[in-house]
């Protein structure tokens, strides 16, 4: 019995999951400030976009490494 050894690759853990989670909060509390006419509504609404924007590029980023690396 002659097997060849699988190639499964099993990620590292990501702090993205993390990220994604607090782009959301400030979204929703910077949607709330604004609704409420609160003055840092909007700034912390970009906040929350910037942040959502640096996890998207950094997850898929480093998807597209391990892709182009032949990890799978």
């Amino acid at each position: 019995m002659n097997q060849q050894a699988s190639r499964y690759f099993v990620p590292n853990p990501s702090h993205y999951p993390l990220v994604g989670s607090a782009a959301l909060f400030l979204l929703a509390s910077g949607a709330v400030l604004w609704m409420n006419k609160i003055g840092a509504g909007p700034y912390v609404v970009l906040t929350g976009f910037a942040v959502l924007l640096f996890m998207l590029f950094g997850w898929f980023g480093r998807v597209i490494d391990e892709s182009e690396g032949g990890k799978y």
